[in-house]
């Protein structure tokens, strides 16, 4: 029988057939605090804190969807920033893909989306009691799960967060993760490169998609 787990509003155990059900929050953070705190072993509480207010991209100022603030695009101050930044990367190409029509079922980066433990004990993004799964929750789901693979993994490894990069003011922000032009376009110039979660955004005025690669006009 397989241990199906179910994000749920109310927090509340349902057990169904092949079921039973788990934590569903809606908001992003909510959720991979729960897929993290699960495969590190510790609290959601715990999991919370080893993400937020941390670096240039992991959910700073209360936030609860990963990305840079005031207009910040340069590079991540450590590992666990770079990570922070990748999936924010990777989300910017669903959206794109969702405003483009790719998906049947539209879907955006603070929705909730469904997760289960299958017999194994591992997190899947696929319930097979679902015959029409939203397409687009699907891939949120499958990067966050990449996401919350590799910061269990960072961690695991004995690596310890910079006490300097964590819970900074306004101030504090705006002078690590300073603003400048890296001539990425606007939105309606943007285009994704890569797949699943090593997708990223580039300038289609400047830049191709070559091989999964970004690389200049003309180049490939």
């Amino acid at each position: 029988m397989k241990v199906l787990a179910t994000i749920a509003v109310s927090a509340a155990v349902v057990a169904a057939d092949e079921a039973t059900t788990v934590p569903n929050f809606g908001r992003k953070l909510g959720q991979t605090k729960t897929m993290l705190g699960h495969k590190l072993g510790m609290s959601d509480t715990d999991a919370k804190d080893a993400l937020k207010s941390y670096g240039c991209y992991c959910y700073a100022f209360g936030s609860n969807t990963v990305g840079p603030h005031f207009n910040y695009n340069g590079e991540p101050l450590d590992e666990l920033d770079a990570l922070c930044k990748k999936l924010y990367r990777a989300q910017k190409c669903v959206a794109i893909d969702n405003e483009a029509g790719v998906y049947e079922k539209e879907c955006t980066i603070t929705n909730a989306y469904q997760w289960v433990l299958d017999a194994n004990n591992k997190v899947s993004c696929t319930d097979p009691s679902k015959k029409n799964p939203n397409q687009c929750k699907v891939n949120m789901c499958e990067l966050e799960n990449d996401f919350t693979d590799k910061v269990a993994a960072l961690f695991a490894s004995g690596w310890t967060k910079n006490d300097n990069l964590y819970k900074w003011t306004e101030d504090e922000y705006k002078l690590n993760c300073p603003h400048f032009d890296n001539n990425n376009g606007n939105s309606s110039e943007l285009k994704c490169c890569g797949k699943a979660a090593e997708r990223k955004t580039y300038n289609s005025l400047v830049n191709t998609c070559c091989n999964d690669q970004i690389s200049s006009i003309g180049s490939c």
